[in-house]
């Protein structure tokens, strides 16, 4: 059994490697409420790495609609007084009008639509050098170890998170993102025994954290906070990972 002392010494190390590689952990569990606590044991340092890179993988349309319910509800629960979000593509899987079911309102979401990749690029790597936001939401048809490591630089000095869309996950490779995501779709579960659509659920797919632990959970979102449910169906059927992989 490892001795306390031990303990403590790797759990330093591992927070002086992530200093070292641009991650800031500045009073982080003060300012910022967990809401998603439950995967925290995942998570370097035991919470949710703001000021950094997280990489989505949207294999199709079904795929990015999940992953955008599951974005909007992370962010309603994670982050606190946002006056705007921006919202960087030409495709804008979002209808603003459904952001208030998770706590956002539509004037907060401002949307950037470049005309071509390099334009794209920049206003991308722009928008996450502004302190005076909180996050940033951005489409790109792949992302590259170069293109990520800017948009990490671009964080450290201003401790804005960024969620980044891969719409190509075909053509995945190794990037400087903190962490790589895949989310998937579940069925509600009726409330109550009552018949309609209950609250949104999803398979959310932790592939790869750095400094942390990759993880699988059944998520649903109850209109205020986002909490495990049980999983019963597997995760790599309904995320449809064979083609991904």
């Amino acid at each position: 059994m490892m001795s306390p002392e031990k303990s403590n010494t790797i759990t330093q190390l591992k927070k002086e490697l992530l200093t070292i590689g641009g991650y800031k952990f500045a009073n982080q569990q003060v300012l910022y409420p967990s809401g998603l606590a439950f995967m925290n044991a995942h998570f370097p340092n035991s919470c949710f790495p703001k000021g950094a890179i997280h990489e989505f993988l949207c294999g199709g349309a079904e795929a990015t609609a999940a992953t955008m319910g599951f974005i909007a509800a992370m962010i309603s629960s994670n982050f606190n007084a946002i006056d705007s979000i921006i919202y960087v593509g030409t495709r804008h899987f979002v209808y603003p009008l459904a952001l208030t079911q998770y706590g956002l309102e539509p004037w907060q979401l401002v949307f950037v639509q470049p005309n071509h990749k390099k334009a794209g690029l920049w206003a991308i790597e722009e928008a996450l050098k502004c302190e005076g936001l909180t996050v940033v939401i951005a489409e790109l048809e792949a992302l590259s170890f170069v293109e990520s490591r800017r948009f990490q630089l671009a964080v450290e000095g201003s401790g804005v998170t960024g969620l980044l869309l891969n719409l190509n996950p075909k053509a995945k490779s190794t990037t400087a993102s903190i962490a790589r995501w895949q989310i998937g779709c579940k069925n509600s579960k009726a409330i109550n025994a009552l018949p309609g659509v209950g609250h949104q659920q999803w398979l959310v797919n932790l592939q790869k954290i750095r400094h942390g632990k990759p993880g699988q959970w059944a998520v649903e979102w109850d209109g205020s906070v986002l909490a495990q449910v049980d999983l019963t169906i597997p995760i790599l059927h309904d995320l449809q990972l064979k083609n991904a992989i």
